[in-house]
């Protein structure tokens, strides 16, 4: 899980933001693999129609959120 933080590391991070973005990715990753593991057990369609969707939203917030800290990057 280590290494999938470092791939999605901006090239040149502000060192300050560093350790505190690679806390983020790392959270990330372990909700996005519980939620894939619901969605895979689920029985049901209603469940895999709700997991997929709170999945979805994970994502969506994710490249928000390295949109958000390029722009401070850049800054």
């Amino acid at each position: 899980m280590k290494e999938k933080a470092d791939l999605l590391m901006p090239k040149n991070p502000d060192p300050k933001f560093i350790l505190h973005e690679r806390q983020n990715y790392l959270i990330f990753y372990a909700k996005c693999e519980k939620e894939i593991y619901s969605y895979i057990e689920s029985r049901n369609q209603q469940s895999c129609y709700i997991n997929s969707r709170k999945l979805l939203s994970m994502i969506s917030l994710f490249f928000s959120s390295i949109n958000a800290a390029q722009k401070n990057n850049t800054n």
